[in-house]
């Protein structure tokens, strides 16, 4: 990772650790009120990338990992996402009733409940927030890497094994490439850290980045490792029904 990209990864965590402060018990990136409670049926019939949102995605043997590994998990391709159809208002696939299909001011549409907050900080990254700040989505669009989105992450994921990482406590890691929606070049990462002192400890991210016609777009979601299963549902929803243009 170069200079530059390495101060942009910082600037993110820094700025959704600022995001975080001002939310009552705020931690990172997707929420809704549902204390916790598995979203039903909320990964039915949408298929997104095969990845499980567990805590236990070690593409290597020992807890440190290696690059090698995170290379050969690039393989391991899983099935193509089939993109629905719905208009923006709509309710949104996959997601209990109350979400809808939100255009966002960047142009782009994403499912997202009705009462979670939109907010933005200094690199142009997009969150929405839940009321309680247990669950988040963030957006980032940019130019493509010259990395490619497998690079990109891949680097990503290997500077956190290092001395300084943006994940502190970051373990149970996993990189693999995969087809999001035809396209393939398109890469999946996640991950288990140490999480924000807000009261909700370890947190589950995960991260789908692809480049699109000279675009890269990376959405993630994070939520309370206790809650994984709550997060998988919602990333899996916004992975299917995020829309560009």
């Amino acid at each position: 990772m170069s200079p530059v990209e390495r101060t942009a990864t910082a600037t993110r965590e820094q700025d959704e650790q600022k995001q975080g402060e001002q939310e009552p018990r705020s931690v990172r990136r997707i929420s809704l009120a549902l204390a916790g409670t598995v979203v039903g049926g909320a990964l039915a019939g949408v298929g997104v990338v095969t990845l499980l949102f567990s805590g236990s995605t070690h593409t290597s043997a020992g807890p440190a990992g290696s690059t090698a590994a995170l290379a050969d998990s690039a393989s391991h391709r899983p099935h193509t996402v089939a993109s629905p159809s719905v208009s923006a208002g709509s309710p949104a696939p996959g997601l209990p009733a109350g979400s809808t299909l939100r255009a966002d001011p960047a142009g782009f549409a994403i499912p997202v409940p009705a009462d979670w907050t939109r907010s933005t900080d200094s690199a142009g990254r997009i969150y929405y927030i839940s009321p309680n700040g247990a669950y988040r989505i963030g957006i980032h669009i940019t130019g493509i890497s010259d990395h490619g989105a497998l690079g990109e992450l891949q680097s990503e994921s290997t500077q956190n094994l290092g001395p300084d990482p943006d994940y502190p406590g970051y373990q149970d890691y996993s990189v693999q490439a995969t087809d999001y929606h035809g396209i393939t070049d398109a890469a999946v990462w996640q991950w288990t850290w140490n999480g924000y002192s807000d009261g909700f400890g370890q947190r589950r991210s995960k991260d789908l980045c692809w480049d699109q016609n000279g675009t890269s777009y990376d959405i993630w979601v994070s939520a309370p490792l206790s809650r994984s299963n709550v997060g998988a549902a919602y990333f899996a929803s916004v992975a299917a029904g995020f829309q560009v243009g």
